[in-house]
């Protein structure tokens, strides 16, 4: 896709999946086309999947005016994590790969920010990913007085910190390399969220890294509480009522731990098996918690309250 003034440059696909994004698509796509790209070149590929709104047409209309862009339709509903896999397979033989939901508003310095920091930290021999953080907004781009990640936060490092993550890094926040790309696009089992597979196999290979820039406007809509748990009676009744495990998640490291179960260290593997069956109850998820040092957004005590707290009022699930 590239042009032959371009050829010499490090190329960066962006990898975006819609569905009904009309209402703000066109913001995300001038954000991405705005980037300042001294020293790299950016192609952007879009698979929507039958959406029923506007957004075959406004991507349609950025394909026949930018030559960087190369757009797919999906004859039926594949769902989030395909749709993704479906735009990465689009591809060709670029250097990095960056995900990008259809509704974020991007800095204009983030692809930028992301490949210096994959170029000085990641190893681009095994797949390996960088994650940054980003501003939380409304859906009118209003700041939350939230950024995604906390200044507390701390990065992903290994499956301990996953076990009840159900889920990823954010996938928008990411920027993967040629190997892990290749790796996502050869998995063959189950796939909950193509982010968390990044996640996963950026554990597995001891090539993630965090870098606390706020790079994107990160678009809450009102179904979405991502944005608004400030404060200690909305994060305790976060605590309580989201899902300890999360069954597609379970379903997806079920999956993970049979294909990579010679790669996974023996004490990792036994947790993350443990995890995986849903029929756990709550004095077993206890038990875990306690003697196997097992722990939730890097808190075992954290972990031990909340499944104490479901054992009492909830059904844990």
């Amino acid at each position: 896709m590239q042009s032959i003034d371009n050829q010499n440059k490090i190329t960066i696909a962006v990898v975006m999946a819609t569905y009904n994004g009309a209402q703000f698509i066109a913001q995300q796509l001038d954000s991405i086309l705005k980037q300042k790209i001294d020293d790299f070149y950016i192609n952007i590929y879009i698979s929507d999947d039958s959406s029923i709104d506007d957004t075959w047409g406004i991507i349609s209309a950025y394909e026949s005016s930018c030559s960087n862009i190369k757009i797919v339709l999906n004859e039926s509903d594949h769902g989030p994590a395909n749709n993704f896999i479906n735009a990465l397979r689009l591809t060709n033989d670029e250097q990095y790969y960056i995900f990008a939901d259809q509704d974020d508003v991007w800095f204009d310095t983030k692809v930028a920010c992301l490949y210096r920091a994959a170029e000085q930290k990641m190893d681009n021999y095994k797949p390996g990913l960088v994650y940054c953080n980003a501003e939380v907004n409304d859906k009118t781009l209003s700041k939350c007085h939230k950024n995604l990640y906390e200044s507390n936060y701390k990065q992903v490092n290994n499956f301990n910190d996953l076990l009840f993550m159900n889920g990823g890094v954010q996938g928008a926040s990411m920027i993967i390399n040629k190997k892990m790309k290749l790796e996502i696009l050869s998995y063959r089992s189950y796939i909950y969220m193509h982010d968390q597979l990044a996640t996963y196999l950026g554990v597995l290979h001891n090539n993630i890294f965090y870098i606390p820039n706020v790079l994107m406007n990160y678009r809450q809509h009102d179904n979405n509480v991502i944005g608004s748990n400030v404060g200690f009676i909305n994060k305790f009744k976060k605590l309580i009522t989201t899902p300890l495990l999360n069954e597609k998640s379970c379903q997806f490291i079920f999956g993970f731990c049979k294909t990579y179960s010679n790669l996974i260290p023996d004490r990792d593997f036994i947790k993350l098996k443990l995890v995986s069956n849903i029929e756990n109850s709550g004095r077993k998820l206890l038990f875990m918690a306690i003697y196997n040092d097992i722990k939730i957004n890097g808190s075992r005590m954290q972990l031990i309250i909340k499944i104490f707290l479901k054992t009492l009022f909830f059904k844990v699930n």
